[in-house]
């Protein structure tokens, strides 16, 4: 089950396959728990959960929704994270790196085990 927030999930969701579901949580407060956990249940061979997003993993919505997901018991058997790494911009600063960023972003996306790091459960 992959989570985003934003553009992403848009460009994202041209890229997965096989069985990977993708949720656009777009309502970060108050935080949509009973959907999700519709979302969960509605997979009864979930591996992993993993939330992708584009903005620097400090800028985004990554630390509310792994918090909440975690205090609620939603985390899954494995939690990760798939994003650009912490920064203290926004942007990338060229545009071709920007691109390399986002091509590496969405060829992970969907596959099984191919987060940055996981917060519960551990990679492969």
């Amino acid at each position: 089950l992959v989570l985003c927030s934003g553009k992403v999930g848009v460009e994202a969701a041209g890229s997965l396959r096989g069985d990977v579901r993708l949720v656009r949580v777009e309502q970060l407060y108050p935080f949509p728990l009973d959907t999700l956990r519709r979302e969960i249940e509605a997979a009864p061979h979930l591996e992993e959960i993993v939330w992708l997003q584009e903005e620097p993993e400090n800028m985004g919505a990554w630390r509310h929704v792994s918090h909440q997901l975690l205090r609620t018991g939603l985390a899954g058997p494995r939690l990760g994270y798939l994003g650009r790494p912490e920064a203290a911009s926004p942007a990338e600063g060229y545009s071709q790196r920007h691109r390399e960023e986002q091509s590496r972003l969405l060829g992970l996306v969907g596959q099984l085990g191919a987060s940055d790091y996981w917060l519960t459960g551990s990679s492969r």
